[in-house]
């Protein structure tokens, strides 16, 4: 009957909306993967940098004692 195939239609279109939205979540997730990856990898650099900073400090307070 009608009733039954227009339900079947809104069955049909609820089932492709809930799968575009858990296809937009599962993006969403792996882009947030990405930055927190990133993240990371720009905190090592830069307690990297500070390391190398501190190590030039010093040096350089060395120098200055010896002359």
């Amino acid at each position: 009957t009608k009733v039954q195939e227009m339900k079947r239609v809104v069955e049909a279109e609820r089932a492709e909306k809930a799968r575009q939205e858990s296809l937009e979540r599962a993006s969403l997730l792996r882009k947030l993967e990405g930055q927190d990856r990133l993240v990371a990898k720009l905190k090592d650099a830069m307690n990297e940098a500070q390391s190398e900073l501190y190590e030039m400090k010093s040096k350089d307070e060395e120098r200055s004692r010896a002359q």
